[in-house]
């Protein structure tokens, strides 16, 4: 199309959008710098919570997903609908899970809740997503193999046998 006709945008209004996008996005995007004072502020390790919101959005602030059991999961730690009484509690609604640093806070929160429960272990990570054992077992190697590709921890068997795991949606 030609520059001045129809619905294509003029060069300086492209050029403005192109130079701002990169801003735009970036806004929304999950910051490492919150989440390692998140992971401060609750005690966790602050690269097993960026493999928690990687696995979980590929660090989307703005993600959303439907369980087939009705529940839903916010933000870039994938907060689920059966925490938000306990959140609201405390403000927090599906609204604020959108907020990349807060999603980041919540998501430490959760983790050191599973830590202090089960300890400083791969059962306590695979209780992030899950207490059923098997599931639990799946996503703990599911974040073991994020941080082995990422070099943070040596490339290894997994914590748990595959045959021990059950991923979400299975029986």
């Amino acid at each position: 199309m030609h520059p001045t006709r129809g619905s294509a945008p003029s060069a300086w209004r492209l050029a403005v959008m192109l130079c701002c996008l990169p801003v735009l996005a970036q806004a929304r995007a999950l910051q490492p710098d919150c989440v390692d004072a998140a992971a401060r502020h609750h005690g966790v390790n602050a690269r097993v919570l960026q493999a928690v919101a990687w696995h979980e959005s590929r660090w989307r602030a703005d993600a959303v997903a439907h369980n087939a059991n009705g529940t839903t999961d916010h933000g870039a730690f994938q907060i689920n609908s059966v925490h938000l009484p306990e959140l609201q509690q405390q403000g927090i609604g599906t609204r604020e899970l959108m907020d990349p640093c807060l999603s980041a806070y919540v998501g430490a929160w959760h983790l050191a809740r599973q830590m202090r429960s089960l300890g400083n272990n791969w059962a306590a990570v695979g209780a992030y997503h899950s207490r059923t054992p098997a599931r639990q077992r799946w996503y703990a190697n599911q974040i073991a193999g994020v941080l082995m590709q990422w070099r943070v921890i040596p490339v290894g068997p997994l914590p748990y046998r595959s045959a021990d795991t059950l991923p979400p949606g299975s029986r």
